[in-house]
């Protein structure tokens, strides 16, 4: 399943889910401390990081404060 897909199908059918932010690794080199900052302006805290194709529960890491340099992103 491709989470953030289904995010995107949820939110044009006017379907209620949560807030997210979301990027893809090719994209993160570069870019890492602009995708810090939309974490950390557009979310509430703890966040969850999760990979976007693998199942439910495989891969969550929990990031209770606003340290997101500490976190497997």
């Amino acid at each position: 399943m491709d989470k953030v897909l289904t995010q995107q199908l949820m939110k044009v059918n006017n379907i209620p889910t949560t807030q997210v932010s979301y990027f893809y690794k090719n994209r993160l080199g570069n870019n890492k401390q602009s995708i810090l900052e939309d974490i950390k302006t557009n979310l509430k805290w703890p966040v969850f990081i999760k990979p976007v194709h693998l199942g439910s529960s495989i891969g969550i890491s929990k990031v209770k404060d606003q340290d997101l340099k500490r976190s497997r992103i």
